[in-house]
């Protein structure tokens, strides 16, 4: 029985295209990758949005934790907060990127809305095993001037791709643009107004959308047909592998230490959420 879980962000035209581009050569060797999600959920359970909630349940007999999306930081059978909620999807597409597997790695976590029982703001670095290293930058306290924005860059020697994404996430793709390096007069100021970022169309409407994709690609599976898509599926390793990273961040944030990813012990997420930290 196959087993594939649900990264779908390897299944994005626009990370596709990054990754054909890393593999062609394009960017150069690749040493540094950064991301930023910023998520803003207001602090439901203080005045005087608790209030307003409290009288609103009682009228229409809703959850707010779920209809507000605050189990990400308040339900214990999540096992922790924001970071374990969105930490797996990035470990995994820098993985899916870059085709190597992070080596160590530091974390903090923090909890900004003091009623939370886990963290609403999480920093990690990591160093992968060829060498490249990689930031990232997850929180449901910070307003980025939308409800939601997620962005990020991928610097290689020769080139750099941005790429970033808003609330329309459901009908847009994610934006590129890259920016080439010429490496023989890069120190010319004569030379900067030829390295100007340019932008990098990818197309995702429709059959293009990444869920779609992802769909197509399983069902290929099942069906046991060979399929570009299927072949991007995230597989059980993957998914165990980014749970590794999961649970060393937390050892991290906990220990004040940089730690590898599969040596950590798992009995830190039952410490971190006894604690409520």
């Amino acid at each position: 029985v196959p087993l594939f879980l649900g990264f779908i962000r390897r299944f994005d035209p626009g990370f596709e295209k990054v990754r054909r581009m890393i593999r062609a050569g394009e960017l150069g060797r690749v040493f540094h990758l950064q991301s930023e999600f910023n998520y803003f959920v207001p602090d439901y359970l203080s005045p005087p949005y608790s209030t307003i909630l409290a009288r609103l349940q009682r009228v229409f007999k809703f959850d707010v934790d779920e209809m507000m999306g605050t189990w990400r930081v308040n339900n214990p059978k999540v096992r922790g907060g924001i970071f374990q909620d969105h930490g797996p999807h990035y470990a995994d597409l820098y993985r899916y990127l870059l085709g190597d597997d992070i080596a160590e790695l530091a974390a903090f976590t923090q909890k900004v809305a003091p009623t939370r029982a886990y963290e609403d703001q999480a920093a990690c670095l990591f160093r992968f095993e060829g060498g490249a290293t990689a930031s990232l930058q997850i929180s449901l306290a910070t307003w980025p001037g939308r409800a939601f924005r997620e962005t990020g860059v991928i610097h290689g020697e020769k080139a750099s791709v941005r790429f970033g994404l808003d609330s329309w996430w459901f009908t847009m793709p994610y934006f590129l643009t890259r920016l080439h390096r010429n490496r023989l007069a890069k120190f010319n100021i004569w030379n900067y107004p030829f390295n100007l970022w340019r932008p990098v169309f990818t197309w995702t409407m429709g059959e293009r959308w990444m869920g779609d994709r992802q769909m197509r690609g399983l069902i290929a599976s099942v069906r046991g047909e060979r399929h570009p898509l299927a072949e991007q599926l995230a597989t059980g390793i993957d998914g165990r592998k980014a749970m590794a990273v999961v649970i060393a961040a937390y050892q991290s944030s906990t220990r004040s230490e940089m730690l590898p990813p599969g040596r950590a012990d798992d009995t830190v997420l039952d410490t971190y959420c006894g604690e409520g930290k």
